[in-house]
């Protein structure tokens, strides 16, 4: 169980460090592809931590 609460931990700290570079990006403007990018990640991580959380 450690191990899971572990990774949940990391998961976490990935969706907080996506939605912040996703924010910061579109207010510098940056590639628009890059950002979609980064949301479909940012999405699969929620995806991860919900499977995780059943």
């Amino acid at each position: 169980m450690e191990d899971e609460e572990r990774l949940k931990a990391k998961l976490a700290m990935s969706v907080s460090g996506c939605k912040g570079w996703v924010a910061e990006a579109e207010e510098q403007d940056m590639d628009g592809d890059a950002i979609e990018e980064v949301k479909q990640a940012h999405e699969h991580i929620r995806e991860a931590f919900r499977i995780l959380d059943e």
